[in-house]
């Protein structure tokens, strides 16, 4: 197995080559993975390693998929989806109306293969389908794997990622395709889907709710506060931020967020 100088190396490697600054993981993390992937390329030393991402470039892209944790389905954790679709989204929709707004924009933030964002646009579209004010919604949706997001793009899951669809919402939103779902259009032109490296690529702003659910686990204490800073000025002002069950804000940037549901790791700009 790795020890932590050998991986050292292959995470500066990693970074001259690729920019990819795996520092922003914890290193118990990082190990387990990179050694997996070591074995998986028959690597018997990290200087074996280092010599085949000289030869083989795509070998690149399947550690980059070993360091991405896609565990997910849709409408994981349906408390949470509740909530957020009588609950909060109702409140931010009343506050855009009170403003004269139409414009509702979402982060998706480490969405996988989306199916958390399409949760988010199926939610979003049952809350307003018996509404008269017509919104326009924007979701946006990212993750460091690259073939998570042509996954995503595609909007095409097996049956078991939709477990917790109930069969309306399964017949109003996907088309059966091949023994799997494919989400319907009307839908997907509510996301736009993009690489991204949440903590060293360039972040977007003006957003009105930010998901980012179950990924801080897999940062260093420093590497979350920076991703909380970031969040805190993407949003907008009274903006949401919604993290994983096990997921908390550190108290010392409590003056930045505050509480709404404390169960359900809902937050709110302050």
């Amino acid at each position: 197995m790795l020890n932590i100088s050998q991986l050292q190396v292959i995470k500066s490697k990693v970074l001259k080559d690729r920019g990819l600054d795996l520092d922003s993981y914890k290193d118990s993390f990082i190990l387990r993975r990179v050694d997996l992937q070591m074995r998986l390329a028959e690597c018997n030393s990290h200087m074996q390693y280092l010599r085949l991402l000289d030869k083989d470039p795509e070998e690149y892209n399947r550690l980059f998929n070993a360091l991405s944790i896609n565990v997910t389905e849709f409408f994981r954790d349906m408390v949470m989806f509740e909530i957020f679709k009588e609950i909060i989204f109702p409140n931010l929709a009343y506050n855009k109306i009170q403003r004269k707004g139409r414009i509702i924009r979402i982060w998706s933030a480490g969405c996988a293969s989306g199916e958390e964002a399409y949760s988010i646009a199926i939610s979003i579209a049952e809350a307003i389908k018996d509404r008269d004010r017509n919104f326009i919604v924007s979701i946006y949706g990212t993750d460091i794997d690259e073939a998570a997001m042509k996954q995503a793009k595609l909007g095409i899951y097996p049956k078991e990622r939709l477990k917790n669809v109930n069969k309306q919402i399964l017949k109003r939103y996907f088309n059966h395709k091949d023994g799997k779902y494919q989400v319907k259009d009307e839908i997907k032109s509510m996301i736009r889907f993009n690489k991204q490296d949440l903590i060293h690529d360039k972040h977007p702003t003006h957003f009105d709710i930010i998901f980012c659910r179950n990924v801080f686990i897999y940062f260093s204490r420093k590497q979350q506060d920076k991703l909380l800073n970031i969040f805190h000025s993407s949003l907008n002002s009274d903006g949401f931020l919604i993290l994983g069950k096990t997921e908390t804000i550190p108290i010392d940037l409590h003056e930045k967020f505050y509480f709404v549901d404390p169960g359900e790791k809902i937050y709110r700009k302050i």
